[in-house]
């Protein structure tokens, strides 16, 4: 962990395709070493996490915020570019609402994200229920 900087830790649970599932924990781990490269951005800690980590983390965050506020949409996703770069923007919306609240603190916060398909009895079905919580 950085401490000279704020921190946000993001746990990703993707129950979905595993090449999917690969992918984007490769171009997440990408995303967060560019980030980390620069010195005046939030340090960004992303995980893929299991149905169980991420149950604990859920818990975590509720234990720990005085309120957690929950977005949810659903969206058809086609490739994994598209799911990366959904991923990507509510990160970017979180780290920027954390660095807007204390750029100059060590300040940490958890988002939590669901990515879970719709119809999993129907392969070609593409609609994912996306779901991300953020502390405040």
């Amino acid at each position: 962990m950085i401490s000279d900087r704020p921190t946000m830790h993001i746990s990703i649970h993707y129950r979905g395709n595993s090449k999917y599932k690969k992918s984007l924990k490769q171009q997440l781990s990408a995303y967060s070493k560019r980030v980390l490269s620069e010195p005046w951005e939030p340090f960004v800690e992303i995980h893929l996490d299991s149905i169980d980590i991420h149950g604990e983390k859920q818990i975590q965050q509720e234990v720990i915020y005085d309120r957690v506020v929950t977005y949810h949409m659903k969206k058809a996703i086609a490739s994994i570019e598209e799911l990366y770069t959904i991923a990507i923007l509510l990160i970017s919306l979180a780290r920027q609402r954390l660095y807007e609240n204390s750029p100059n603190s060590k300040t940490e916060n958890l988002m939590i994200i669901s990515i879970t398909p719709t119809n999993n009895d129907d392969p070609a079905n593409d609609i994912f229920d996306i779901q991300w919580s953020i502390g405040q």
